[in-house]
């Protein structure tokens, strides 16, 4: 809920019309998607959930240039990427954003500066993408070591499947 009022008030301030905002909110909430799985408890709405809070706080950072609404979109972005995987392109947006600005290309953007410091920004950046690696990493190990395959962090290629499990699908 809390996402869903975020990108409605985001919505609302940027185009100056709460009618549009509802309906776009409206149009994302009919989604069968997303009712699919809000009924279900697993990782992919709260993950979608914190990822919009996550680009709703980088847009408020945008705007107000407060450093605090940026390390708390990334935040929020780093915690949804490490509930799915899938959550990373928002949180790559914010990557992408925050890089050009950090090492000058924001000229060739068109977008103004955010950061007057640069060397904390940088570092919150490494850390979040250190801790997501690790992460992922520590799951790619804990799999192989107690060869289970409940989660599936690897890709299953069509090539490596036996002719029996693609004819019978057992």
């Amino acid at each position: 809920l809390t996402g869903i009022f975020l990108l409605f008030n985001t919505i609302g301030t940027y185009l100056r019309s709460w009618l549009l905002a509802f309906f776009a909110v409206l149009f994302l909430l009919t989604s069968p998607l997303l009712t699919y799985y809000s009924i279900n408890f697993i990782a992919d709405l709260p993950a979608l959930s914190i990822s919009i809070i996550s680009l709703c706080l980088f847009f408020r950072f945008y705007q107000k240039q407060r450093n605090y609404l940026f390390y708390m979109a990334l935040l929020t972005g780093t915690l949804a990427v490490l509930m799915k995987a899938s959550s990373l392109v928002p949180l790559g947006l914010l990557y992408f954003f925050s890089l050009a600005d950090l090492t000058g290309l924001h000229r060739f953007l068109g977008t103004r500066k955010l950061f007057v410091n640069r060397i904390v920004p940088a570092v919150t950046l490494v850390v979040s993408v250190v801790l997501i690696f690790g992460w992922y990493r520590w799951a790619l190990a804990y799999n192989l070591d107690n060869t289970n395959t409940v989660f599936l962090l690897t890709v299953l290629p069509i090539w490596e499947m036996t002719s029996e499990i693609i004819v019978t699908g057992k």
